[in-house]
């Protein structure tokens, strides 16, 4: 749904008779179902709508880039930062491989009577 459709929506059911939400639960159902809708477009991020693929280490660092920007211009609040900053440290983490201890090396000494 576009932003205009949901304006439109929103802008015909202010126009409908206004019966208290208990008495007309279809009515209630459809204001609330709006009303979310409308909520959700004015909170969501646009900057980070299209990071693309996270593939490789430098998809990661163009996302992380763009949820820099966004945090800096105010479009993204901190606490959604920090949170998309840990996905992409797990995304990282996830299929690293702990390169393995190095053993110490073995030392037989001989000794002789």
């Amino acid at each position: 749904m576009t932003q205009n459709e949901l304006t439109e929506d929103v802008d015909h059911m202010a126009q409908l008779p206004k019966p208290r939400p208990f008495e007309d639960k279809e009515f209630a159902r459809e204001a609330g179902r709006l009303g979310g809708k409308a909520s959700w477009e004015k909170r969501r991020p646009k900057e980070l709508q299209n990071l693309g693929p996270l593939d490789e280490p430098k998809d990661a660092k163009r996302w992380l880039t763009k949820i820099t920007e966004s945090l800096l211009s105010g479009g993204l609040d901190p606490s959604r930062a920090r949170a998309a900053v840990g996905a992409l440290q797990a995304w990282r983490d996830f299929d690293r491989v702990e390169p393995p201890a190095e053993s110490p090396d073995i030392v037989v000494r001989v000794v002789e009577d």
